[in-house]
Protein backbone atom coordinates (compact mmCIF):
# COMPACT_ATOMS: atom_id res chain seq x y z
CA UNK A 1 0.00 0.00 0.00
CA UNK A 2 1.24 3.52 -0.66
CA UNK A 3 1.52 4.91 2.86
CA UNK A 4 1.08 8.52 3.93
CA UNK A 5 4.76 9.24 3.22
CA UNK A 6 4.41 8.06 -0.38
CA UNK A 7 6.44 4.87 0.06
CA UNK A 8 5.49 2.41 -2.74
CA UNK A 9 5.78 -0.72 -0.57
CA UNK A 10 4.86 -1.98 2.89
CA UNK A 11 7.71 -3.84 4.57
CA UNK A 12 8.42 -5.43 7.97
CA UNK A 13 11.41 -7.43 9.23
CA UNK A 14 10.77 -11.18 9.52
CA UNK A 15 11.96 -11.01 13.15
CA UNK A 16 9.13 -8.56 13.92
CA UNK A 17 6.42 -10.93 12.78
CA UNK A 18 4.18 -12.00 15.66
CA UNK A 19 3.13 -15.64 15.75
CA UNK A 20 -0.11 -16.38 14.01
CA UNK A 21 -0.09 -13.18 12.03
CA UNK A 22 -1.09 -14.91 8.81
CA UNK A 23 -4.10 -17.16 8.37
CA UNK A 24 -3.65 -18.42 4.81
CA UNK A 25 -6.56 -20.84 5.01
CA UNK A 26 -8.89 -18.02 5.99
CA UNK A 27 -7.39 -15.74 3.33
CA UNK A 28 -6.98 -12.95 5.87
CA UNK A 29 -3.90 -11.31 7.33
CA UNK A 30 -3.61 -10.03 10.91
CA UNK A 31 -0.31 -8.17 10.85
CA UNK A 32 0.99 -5.22 12.85
CA UNK A 33 1.32 -2.13 10.61
CA UNK A 34 5.05 -1.51 11.10
CA UNK A 35 7.14 0.90 8.99
CA UNK A 36 10.12 -1.48 9.05
CA UNK A 37 10.94 -3.91 6.16
CA UNK A 38 8.34 -6.68 6.07
CA UNK A 39 6.97 -9.84 4.46
CA UNK A 40 3.26 -9.30 5.07
CA UNK A 41 0.76 -6.72 3.81
CA UNK A 42 -0.88 -4.20 6.16
CA UNK A 43 -3.55 -5.36 8.64
CA UNK A 44 -6.37 -3.83 6.61
CA UNK A 45 -5.47 -6.01 3.60
CA UNK A 46 -6.40 -9.61 2.85
CA UNK A 47 -4.89 -12.22 0.54
CA UNK A 48 -6.95 -12.09 -2.61
CA UNK A 49 -5.35 -14.15 -5.37
CA UNK A 50 -2.37 -16.25 -6.42
CA UNK A 51 -0.76 -16.80 -9.79
CA UNK A 52 1.62 -19.59 -10.86
CA UNK A 53 2.68 -19.24 -14.49
CA UNK A 54 4.42 -22.60 -14.56
CA UNK A 55 1.83 -24.89 -13.01
CA UNK A 56 -1.44 -23.37 -14.21
CA UNK A 57 -2.21 -25.25 -17.45
CA UNK A 58 -4.12 -22.52 -19.21
CA UNK A 59 -1.76 -19.76 -18.17
CA UNK A 60 1.18 -21.87 -19.30
CA UNK A 61 -0.54 -22.36 -22.67
CA UNK A 62 -1.00 -18.60 -23.02
CA UNK A 63 2.70 -18.07 -22.30
CA UNK A 64 3.61 -20.57 -25.05
CA UNK A 65 1.36 -18.79 -27.52
CA UNK A 66 2.89 -15.42 -26.65
CA UNK A 67 6.34 -16.97 -27.01
CA UNK A 68 5.55 -18.36 -30.47
CA UNK A 69 3.99 -15.09 -31.58
CA UNK A 70 6.99 -13.06 -30.40
CA UNK A 71 9.47 -15.36 -32.15
CA UNK A 72 7.41 -15.18 -35.33
CA UNK A 73 7.24 -11.40 -35.23
CA UNK A 74 10.98 -11.18 -34.54
CA UNK A 75 11.81 -13.36 -37.53
CA UNK A 76 9.40 -11.39 -39.68
CA UNK A 77 11.07 -8.15 -38.59
CA UNK A 78 14.48 -9.57 -39.53
CA UNK A 79 13.20 -10.37 -43.03
CA UNK A 80 11.53 -7.00 -43.51
CA UNK A 81 14.59 -5.10 -42.22
CA UNK A 82 16.93 -7.33 -44.25
CA UNK A 83 19.25 -7.88 -41.29
CA UNK A 84 22.61 -9.46 -42.26
CA UNK A 85 22.19 -12.62 -40.16
CA UNK A 86 25.59 -14.10 -40.92
CA UNK A 87 29.03 -14.23 -39.40
CA UNK A 88 32.53 -14.64 -40.76
CA UNK A 89 33.69 -16.51 -37.68
CA UNK A 90 32.57 -19.97 -38.80
CA UNK A 91 29.79 -22.13 -37.39
CA UNK A 92 31.29 -23.44 -34.13
CA UNK A 93 32.76 -20.13 -32.90
CA UNK A 94 29.48 -18.36 -33.74
CA UNK A 95 27.43 -20.96 -31.86
CA UNK A 96 29.76 -20.82 -28.86
CA UNK A 97 29.80 -17.02 -28.67
CA UNK A 98 26.02 -16.82 -29.12
CA UNK A 99 25.38 -19.46 -26.43
CA UNK A 100 27.60 -17.65 -23.93
CA UNK A 101 25.94 -14.32 -24.81
CA UNK A 102 22.45 -15.80 -24.26
CA UNK A 103 23.40 -17.30 -20.90
CA UNK A 104 24.95 -14.02 -19.86
CA UNK A 105 21.87 -12.13 -20.91
CA UNK A 106 19.58 -14.43 -18.89
CA UNK A 107 21.60 -13.64 -15.78
CA UNK A 108 21.51 -9.90 -16.53
CA UNK A 109 17.74 -10.11 -17.15
CA UNK A 110 17.09 -11.59 -13.71
CA UNK A 111 19.54 -9.24 -12.02
CA UNK A 112 17.57 -6.36 -13.55
CA UNK A 113 14.32 -7.71 -12.07
CA UNK A 114 16.06 -7.88 -8.71
CA UNK A 115 17.67 -4.45 -8.86
CA UNK A 116 14.43 -2.72 -9.82
CA UNK A 117 12.55 -4.62 -7.12
CA UNK A 118 15.12 -3.58 -4.52
CA UNK A 119 14.96 0.01 -5.77
CA UNK A 120 11.24 0.09 -4.91
CA UNK A 121 11.35 -1.96 -1.72
CA UNK A 122 14.89 -1.88 -0.25
CA UNK A 123 14.38 -5.61 0.38
CA UNK A 124 17.12 -7.96 -0.85
CA UNK A 125 15.83 -10.19 -3.70
CA UNK A 126 16.51 -13.91 -4.04
CA UNK A 127 17.56 -15.80 -7.17
CA UNK A 128 16.94 -19.45 -8.02
CA UNK A 129 16.89 -21.92 -10.89
CA UNK A 130 13.49 -23.43 -11.76
CA UNK A 131 14.54 -25.48 -14.77
CA UNK A 132 14.51 -24.36 -17.51
CA UNK A 133 14.07 -20.86 -16.02
CA UNK A 134 16.08 -18.55 -13.82
CA UNK A 135 13.77 -16.75 -11.39
CA UNK A 136 13.92 -13.72 -9.14
CA UNK A 137 11.87 -13.42 -5.95
CA UNK A 138 11.36 -11.04 -3.08
CA UNK A 139 9.40 -11.01 0.17
CA UNK A 140 8.50 -7.37 -0.41
CA UNK A 141 4.93 -6.28 -1.09
CA UNK A 142 4.84 -3.78 -3.95
CA UNK A 143 2.04 -1.63 -5.24
CA UNK A 144 0.41 -2.88 -8.41
CA UNK A 145 2.15 -0.30 -10.61
CA UNK A 146 5.53 -0.97 -9.02
CA UNK A 147 5.07 -4.72 -9.56
CA UNK A 148 4.23 -4.20 -13.23
CA UNK A 149 7.33 -1.99 -13.58
CA UNK A 150 9.53 -4.67 -12.01
CA UNK A 151 8.01 -7.27 -14.32
CA UNK A 152 8.60 -5.34 -17.55
CA UNK A 153 11.82 -3.48 -16.70
CA UNK A 154 14.31 -5.98 -18.22
CA UNK A 155 12.53 -6.47 -21.54
CA UNK A 156 12.02 -2.72 -21.95
CA UNK A 157 15.51 -1.63 -20.88
CA UNK A 158 17.57 -4.31 -22.59
CA UNK A 159 15.23 -4.43 -25.57
CA UNK A 160 16.09 -0.81 -26.32
CA UNK A 161 19.80 -1.48 -25.85
CA UNK A 162 19.84 -4.62 -28.01
CA UNK A 163 17.81 -3.08 -30.85
CA UNK A 164 20.30 -0.21 -30.90
CA UNK A 165 23.18 -2.70 -31.05
CA UNK A 166 21.55 -4.48 -34.01
CA UNK A 167 22.13 -1.41 -36.16
CA UNK A 168 25.51 -0.33 -34.77
CA UNK A 169 27.69 -3.40 -34.15
CA UNK A 170 30.03 -4.82 -36.84
CA UNK A 171 28.29 -7.18 -39.25
CA UNK A 172 29.92 -10.33 -37.77
CA UNK A 173 28.19 -9.61 -34.45
CA UNK A 174 24.69 -9.00 -35.85
CA UNK A 175 23.60 -12.65 -35.78
CA UNK A 176 24.61 -13.06 -32.14
CA UNK A 177 22.96 -9.79 -31.12
CA UNK A 178 19.80 -10.77 -33.02
CA UNK A 179 19.56 -14.12 -31.22
CA UNK A 180 20.00 -12.41 -27.84
CA UNK A 181 17.37 -9.86 -28.86
CA UNK A 182 14.91 -12.65 -29.66
CA UNK A 183 15.73 -14.28 -26.30
CA UNK A 184 15.00 -10.93 -24.64
CA UNK A 185 11.62 -10.34 -26.25
CA UNK A 186 10.40 -13.95 -26.61
CA UNK A 187 11.87 -15.12 -23.32
CA UNK A 188 9.82 -12.44 -21.58
CA UNK A 189 6.54 -14.08 -22.64
CA UNK A 190 5.77 -14.93 -19.02
CA UNK A 191 6.51 -11.36 -18.01
CA UNK A 192 3.98 -10.05 -20.57
CA UNK A 193 1.28 -12.40 -19.31
CA UNK A 194 2.00 -11.63 -15.66
CA UNK A 195 2.01 -7.87 -16.30
CA UNK A 196 -1.32 -8.18 -18.07
CA UNK A 197 -2.86 -10.12 -15.20
CA UNK A 198 -1.49 -7.73 -12.60
CA UNK A 199 -2.77 -4.71 -14.50
CA UNK A 200 -6.32 -5.95 -13.93
CA UNK A 201 -5.94 -5.67 -10.19
CA UNK A 202 -7.23 -2.49 -8.50
CA UNK A 203 -4.67 0.29 -8.12
CA UNK A 204 -4.80 -0.20 -4.35
CA UNK A 205 -3.64 -3.83 -4.59
CA UNK A 206 -0.32 -5.06 -3.20
CA UNK A 207 1.70 -7.74 -4.98
CA UNK A 208 4.38 -10.16 -3.76
CA UNK A 209 6.39 -12.36 -6.16
CA UNK A 210 8.56 -14.85 -4.27
CA UNK A 211 9.93 -16.41 -7.46
CA UNK A 212 7.59 -19.39 -7.28
CA UNK A 213 4.19 -17.76 -7.30
CA UNK A 214 2.72 -14.28 -7.25
CA UNK A 215 0.29 -13.30 -4.50
CA UNK A 216 -2.03 -10.30 -4.56
CA UNK A 217 -3.63 -8.63 -1.56
CA UNK A 218 -6.44 -6.06 -1.63
CA UNK A 219 -8.07 -3.83 0.99
CA UNK A 220 -10.34 -5.95 3.16
CA UNK A 221 -13.36 -3.82 2.35
CA UNK A 222 -12.88 -3.83 -1.42
CA UNK A 223 -16.28 -4.27 -3.11
CA UNK A 224 -16.83 -7.14 -5.54
CA UNK A 225 -13.34 -8.53 -4.97
CA UNK A 226 -13.92 -11.88 -3.36
CA UNK A 227 -10.88 -14.15 -3.47
CA UNK A 228 -10.38 -15.48 -6.94
CA UNK A 229 -12.76 -13.03 -8.57
CA UNK A 230 -10.21 -11.99 -11.15
CA UNK A 231 -9.33 -15.51 -12.18
CA UNK A 232 -6.35 -16.31 -9.96
CA UNK A 233 -6.17 -19.51 -7.93
CA UNK A 234 -9.39 -20.07 -6.04
CA UNK A 235 -11.58 -19.27 -9.03
CA UNK A 236 -13.02 -21.70 -11.55
CA UNK A 237 -11.75 -19.47 -14.34
CA UNK A 238 -8.24 -19.09 -15.77
CA UNK A 239 -6.08 -16.13 -14.81
CA UNK A 240 -5.50 -15.18 -18.40
CA UNK A 241 -9.05 -15.94 -19.47
CA UNK A 242 -10.24 -13.28 -17.05
CA UNK A 243 -7.58 -10.85 -18.21
CA UNK A 244 -8.97 -11.02 -21.73
CA UNK A 245 -12.58 -11.94 -20.99
CA UNK A 246 -13.92 -8.79 -22.67
CA UNK A 247 -12.40 -10.11 -25.90
CA UNK A 248 -13.24 -13.79 -25.41
CA UNK A 249 -15.61 -15.47 -27.83
CA UNK A 250 -16.00 -18.95 -29.22
CA UNK A 251 -14.47 -19.99 -32.52
CA UNK A 252 -16.53 -18.58 -35.39
CA UNK A 253 -17.66 -21.19 -37.91
CA UNK A 254 -19.31 -20.75 -41.29
CA UNK A 255 -20.51 -22.95 -44.12
CA UNK A 256 -20.66 -22.12 -47.83
CA UNK A 257 -23.06 -24.26 -49.89
CA UNK A 258 -22.11 -23.76 -53.52
CA UNK A 259 -25.02 -25.77 -54.95
CA UNK A 260 -27.64 -24.00 -52.80
CA UNK A 261 -26.00 -20.57 -53.21
CA UNK A 262 -26.13 -19.95 -49.45
CA UNK A 263 -23.71 -18.94 -46.72
CA UNK A 264 -24.48 -19.71 -43.08
CA UNK A 265 -22.73 -16.93 -41.15
CA UNK A 266 -21.17 -17.22 -37.66
CA UNK A 267 -24.48 -16.29 -36.00
CA UNK A 268 -26.34 -19.04 -37.85
CA UNK A 269 -28.19 -16.80 -40.32
CA UNK A 270 -28.57 -18.17 -43.83
CA UNK A 271 -27.41 -15.59 -46.38
CA UNK A 272 -28.19 -15.74 -50.08
CA UNK A 273 -25.06 -15.69 -52.24
CA UNK A 274 -24.99 -13.99 -55.64
CA UNK A 275 -21.74 -15.48 -56.92
CA UNK A 276 -19.70 -18.57 -56.10
CA UNK A 277 -16.64 -19.44 -58.15
CA UNK A 278 -14.58 -22.56 -57.45
CA UNK A 279 -10.91 -22.58 -58.41
CA UNK A 280 -8.18 -25.11 -57.82
CA UNK A 281 -6.75 -22.94 -55.03
CA UNK A 282 -9.97 -21.80 -53.37
CA UNK A 283 -13.54 -20.53 -53.37
CA UNK A 284 -14.76 -17.03 -54.25
CA UNK A 285 -17.99 -15.71 -52.76
CA UNK A 286 -19.86 -12.44 -53.34
CA UNK A 287 -23.10 -11.58 -51.56
CA UNK A 288 -25.18 -8.68 -50.24
CA UNK A 289 -25.03 -7.90 -46.52
CA UNK A 290 -27.57 -6.24 -44.23
CA UNK A 291 -24.93 -5.12 -41.77
CA UNK A 292 -25.32 -1.50 -40.65
CA UNK A 293 -21.71 -0.70 -41.62
CA UNK A 294 -21.30 -2.55 -44.94
CA UNK A 295 -23.69 -3.56 -47.67
CA UNK A 296 -21.70 -6.08 -49.71
CA UNK A 297 -19.04 -8.70 -48.99
CA UNK A 298 -16.53 -10.47 -51.23
CA UNK A 299 -14.31 -13.27 -49.92
CA UNK A 300 -11.76 -15.80 -51.10
CA UNK A 301 -11.27 -18.98 -49.05
CA UNK A 302 -7.70 -20.26 -49.51
CA UNK A 303 -7.39 -23.61 -47.67
CA UNK A 304 -3.72 -24.27 -48.50
CA UNK A 305 -2.66 -21.02 -46.84
CA UNK A 306 -5.23 -21.08 -44.03
CA UNK A 307 -6.52 -17.66 -45.11
CA UNK A 308 -9.77 -15.93 -45.97
CA UNK A 309 -9.26 -12.68 -47.88
CA UNK A 310 -12.17 -10.24 -48.00
CA UNK A 311 -13.26 -6.87 -49.27
CA UNK A 312 -15.97 -5.14 -47.24
CA UNK A 313 -17.96 -2.58 -49.20
CA UNK A 314 -18.67 -0.07 -46.46
CA UNK A 315 -21.68 2.20 -46.38
CA UNK A 316 -21.17 5.99 -46.54
CA UNK A 317 -19.92 7.28 -43.23
CA UNK A 318 -18.49 3.90 -42.15
CA UNK A 319 -15.48 3.70 -44.45
CA UNK A 320 -12.29 2.21 -43.01
CA UNK A 321 -8.68 2.68 -44.03
CA UNK A 322 -8.18 -0.83 -45.40
CA UNK A 323 -8.07 -2.51 -48.80
CA UNK A 324 -8.06 -6.19 -47.85
CA UNK A 325 -9.05 -7.94 -44.64
CA UNK A 326 -7.55 -11.38 -44.02
CA UNK A 327 -8.80 -13.93 -41.48
CA UNK A 328 -6.50 -16.72 -40.26
CA UNK A 329 -8.17 -20.10 -39.82
CA UNK A 330 -8.97 -23.56 -41.17
CA UNK A 331 -10.85 -23.92 -44.46
CA UNK A 332 -11.87 -27.16 -46.13
CA UNK A 333 -14.27 -28.64 -48.66
CA UNK A 334 -16.75 -31.50 -48.39
CA UNK A 335 -18.37 -31.93 -51.80
CA UNK A 336 -20.33 -28.78 -52.65
CA UNK A 337 -20.09 -27.46 -49.10
CA UNK A 338 -17.07 -25.50 -47.84
CA UNK A 339 -16.34 -24.91 -44.16
CA UNK A 340 -14.39 -22.34 -42.15
CA UNK A 341 -13.16 -22.11 -38.57
CA UNK A 342 -11.77 -18.72 -37.63
CA UNK A 343 -8.61 -18.71 -35.51
CA UNK A 344 -8.94 -15.15 -34.24
CA UNK A 345 -5.89 -13.49 -35.82
CA UNK A 346 -6.61 -11.01 -38.63
CA UNK A 347 -4.50 -8.98 -41.04
CA UNK A 348 -5.42 -5.54 -42.32
CA UNK A 349 -3.73 -4.76 -45.64
CA UNK A 350 -3.38 -1.20 -46.85
CA UNK A 351 -2.07 -1.82 -50.35
CA UNK A 352 1.30 -0.26 -51.01
CA UNK A 353 1.62 0.99 -47.42
CA UNK A 354 1.54 -1.59 -44.65
CA UNK A 355 0.09 -4.81 -43.26
CA UNK A 356 -1.06 -4.93 -39.63
CA UNK A 357 -1.76 -7.94 -37.39
CA UNK A 358 -4.91 -7.55 -35.30
CA UNK A 359 -6.80 -9.38 -32.54
CA UNK A 360 -3.75 -10.95 -30.90
CA UNK A 361 -5.57 -10.46 -27.59
CA UNK A 362 -8.46 -12.59 -28.85
CA UNK A 363 -6.05 -15.41 -29.78
CA UNK A 364 -4.46 -15.30 -26.33
CA UNK A 365 -7.85 -15.28 -24.63
CA UNK A 366 -9.00 -18.28 -26.66
CA UNK A 367 -5.82 -20.23 -25.93
CA UNK A 368 -6.02 -19.42 -22.22
CA UNK A 369 -9.68 -20.49 -22.07
CA UNK A 370 -9.00 -23.74 -23.91
CA UNK A 371 -11.01 -22.77 -26.98
CA UNK A 372 -7.89 -23.32 -29.08
CA UNK A 373 -5.24 -25.90 -28.18
CA UNK A 374 -1.64 -24.61 -28.12
CA UNK A 375 -0.74 -26.39 -31.38
CA UNK A 376 -3.60 -24.74 -33.27
CA UNK A 377 -2.75 -21.34 -31.80
CA UNK A 378 0.89 -21.68 -32.80
CA UNK A 379 -0.16 -22.76 -36.30
CA UNK A 380 -2.29 -19.62 -36.57
CA UNK A 381 0.73 -17.50 -35.63
CA UNK A 382 2.89 -19.26 -38.23
CA UNK A 383 0.28 -18.71 -40.94
CA UNK A 384 -0.01 -15.05 -40.03
CA UNK A 385 3.78 -14.69 -40.17
CA UNK A 386 3.99 -16.31 -43.58
CA UNK A 387 1.22 -14.09 -44.91
CA UNK A 388 2.72 -10.89 -43.49
CA UNK A 389 6.13 -11.78 -44.92
CA UNK A 390 4.70 -12.62 -48.37
CA UNK A 391 2.46 -9.56 -48.56
CA UNK A 392 5.25 -7.24 -47.36
CA UNK A 393 7.79 -8.57 -49.85
CA UNK A 394 5.31 -7.87 -52.65
CA UNK A 395 4.88 -4.22 -51.76
CA UNK A 396 2.08 -4.87 -49.26
CA UNK A 397 -0.05 -6.15 -52.12
CA UNK A 398 -2.05 -9.26 -51.20
CA UNK A 399 -3.19 -9.93 -54.75
CA UNK A 400 0.36 -9.73 -56.09
CA UNK A 401 1.62 -12.18 -53.48
CA UNK A 402 -1.13 -14.69 -54.28
CA UNK A 403 -0.46 -14.34 -58.00
CA UNK A 404 3.20 -15.18 -57.34
CA UNK A 405 2.00 -18.36 -55.60
CA UNK A 406 -0.03 -19.32 -58.70
CA UNK A 407 -3.23 -18.43 -56.86
CA UNK A 408 -4.52 -15.46 -58.88
CA UNK A 409 -7.63 -13.85 -57.41
CA UNK A 410 -9.98 -11.25 -58.83
CA UNK A 411 -12.82 -9.17 -57.47
CA UNK A 412 -16.04 -7.84 -58.93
Amino acid sequence: MIDRTGSPVHRRLPSDRPSGDRDIEGEHVNARHDPQPAVAPPPDYRIHARLDLKNDRRTSAAVRVVLALTVALSLGAAVVLDLPLRSGWGTMPTVAVTAVACLGYLAVHELTHGLVSRMFSRVRPTYSLRFPFLTTGSEAWLTRNAAVTVTLAPVALWGAVLVTFLFTVPVDFVLTVFVVTVVNFAGSAGDYVQAGVLSRLPASALVQDDGHRTTAAVPAGSPNLQAGADGFAGSDRSNVQTMFEAKLHHVKVETFDVAAHTNVDPKGFVRKVEVYRVERWGLYMARPADHPQFGYLESWLLPELGLRASIFHFRPGFERDQDRYVDIGEFWREGDVWHSRDHYLDLVVRTGRDTAVEDVDELLAAAAAGLLDPGTAERAVQRALRAVDGIATHGHDLDAWLAALAMPISWR
